[in-house]
This record gives structure tokens, C-alpha cells and sequence, in this order.
């Protein structure tokens, strides 16, 4: 028998509500494979017959759980137990830059809510949901790194902001000659090449809000990974600039020093 499309939502629902990234797959016996996305030794499956409900599954510890009613909304709540108890022994969450988290508190959250969204099988929302968090880390990154501007980083979407400050010349991002660019060039010009991959990033993510996607060579896991390109390259950045500062204040002291 068929799971309804409630019974699917509701059984969805669970890992959404419970902050557990699980993957979600309805095979062709009508069956769900309701899998622990971050430990693949845990892993369930969900049938419905003519005697109810039954999920056979392995549990966080290893021990094998078995359960069967012929009432959904008991079934749900056995479903629901097993993955609070996968929660509790495996907790879950996303190695989380100290930079990243100091430069933006909302992103961790957004990225993970779009990841167990997308495990779900919930591809043209997790897609959103990314973009969301692009938005968040690149707006809070610039205002950071070219303060002077944060108006216009507020008021414009990443795109605009791209081109508010390159032209495009032969398929690379050229600065624009605008006087009050001159006091962040070299800023501009240190990120020209993370300009381009956010550009393109945003736009892949802007692509799953339409209602007839162009840009269908490319999936949910193709965004996730060059979100979190994006972000080691900030993080790195901001590393050097971290090191440059005590290389500097290094120098300062050692310039004090007299020759004996």
C-alpha cells in the first residue's frame, strides 16, 4: 500500500522539526528508507500494509528496533522517539568556522536548516533556503571588508552589489574607474576572484525561486558545495589578514630593539 501524501509530509516533518539531517528516499516497493544522513549505519525502513504501519530499523546504539501499529498517528510517534534518541547519542552539527560565526551569526543556521531540508528530498526549497544563506555571509563579509559602503550592501542583492563594483571584460571581473572606488581597490581587487564565484553561486541559488528553471545542469548539492567554498575563502582571507597584523605588530616591536 501507498503512504499518503500526508503520511509522507508528517514522517518529513519529523527530521525537519527535530534538527536531524535524514535522507528521505520512496522506493519502487512503496517503501521508505528513512537513513541518519550523517552515520550510514544507521538506517530504517517504513512500510504500510493492510495490518498498519511498521518501521524496521537499526537504533543509535547499534541495537535493532522494530515497531507496528495499525494507527498512523502512534506510528509517527515511535518514528519520532527513534530519531530523538539518534539526536541524543549523535549529535549533530557543522564544523563551524570561529571566523565565519564572528562575522555571521545567522549563517550556520540557515546552512543547516537548508541541508536537512535537502536531505528530505525538498530540492527546490533547500535551493532557497541556500541562496538565503549566501546572502547572509556575503552582505555581512563585505560590510567587514569595505564598511564605507554598507548602504549600498543593505539595499542591493548580491548580483547588483557584483556589479555595482566590476564591469565585465572578456569574461573576468574588471574594477570600475569610479573615483570613490580608489579607497577600497585594493580590497576589490583581493576578492575579484571570490566576486566572480559569488556571482555565480547567487545566481544558480536565485534560479530555484523561478517557475521555470534554466540553470538545470546544476543541483542543490552543486550550490552547497560552492557555498562552502565561498566560505573557506573568507575564512582564509581572514586569516592572513589576522596574520599580517601580528607579523606588523611583530616588526614594530622588534624595531625598538637595539643592536648590542
Amino acid at each position: 500500500m501507498k503512504f499518503t501524501q500526508y503520511e509522507i509530509v508528517e514522517l518529513k516533518k519529523i527530521s525537519s522539526l527535530e534538527g536531524v539531517p535524514m535522507i528521505f528516499n520512496e522506493d519502487v516497493n512503496n517503501s521508505i528508507d528513512f537513513d541518519f544522513a550523517n552515520n550510514k549505519s544507521i538506517q530504517s525502513i517504513i512500510k504500510k500494509g493492510h495490518d498498519g504501519y511498521m518501521i524496521n530499523a537499526r537504533n543509535s546504539n547499534g541495537t535493532d528496533f522494530y515497531y507496528q501499529s495499525d494507527k498512523f498517528d502512534h506510528f509517527k510517534n515511535q518514528v519520532c522517539n527513534w530519531v530523538k534518541a539518534i539526536k541524543r547519542d549523535n549529535p549533530y552539527e557543522f564544523e563551524q568556522k570561529e571566523n565565519i560565526k564572528n562575522i555571521c551569526e545567522k549563517f550556520y543556521l540557515v546552512f543547516q536548516e537548508a541541508t536537512i531540508i535537502d536531505e528530505l528530498g525538498f530540492k527546490e526549497s533547500s535551493g532557497m533556503i541556500f541562496r538565503k544563506a549566501l546572502e547572509f555571509i556575503v552582505k555581512d563579509f563585505l560590510k567587514i571588508l569595505i564598511p564605507d559602503f554598507q548602504n549600498t550592501i543593505n539595499e542591493k542583492t548580491i548580483g547588483q552589489i557584483i556589479f555595482y563594483f566590476y564591469d565585465v571584460e572578456n569574461d573576468h571581473l574588471v574594477i570600475k574607474g569610479k573615483p570613490e572606488f580608489s579607497s577600497v581597490h585594493e580590497e576589490l581587487n583581493t576578492i575579484k576572484v571570490l566576486a566572480k564565484k559569488i556571482r555565480n553561486t547567487f545566481k544558480i541559488g536565485n534560479d530555484f525561486s523561478h517557475y521555470e528553471r534554466k540553470l538545470i545542469e546544476f543541483t542543490t548539492e552543486d550550490l552547497k558545495l560552492s557555498i562552502l567554498q565561498i566560505v573557506t575563502f573568507i575564512d582564509n582571507l581572514v586569516e592572513e589578514r589576522k596574520l599580517q597584523i601580528k607579523r606588523s605588530e611583530q616588526d614594530d616591536e622588534f624595531k625598538i630593539d637595539k643592536l648590542i
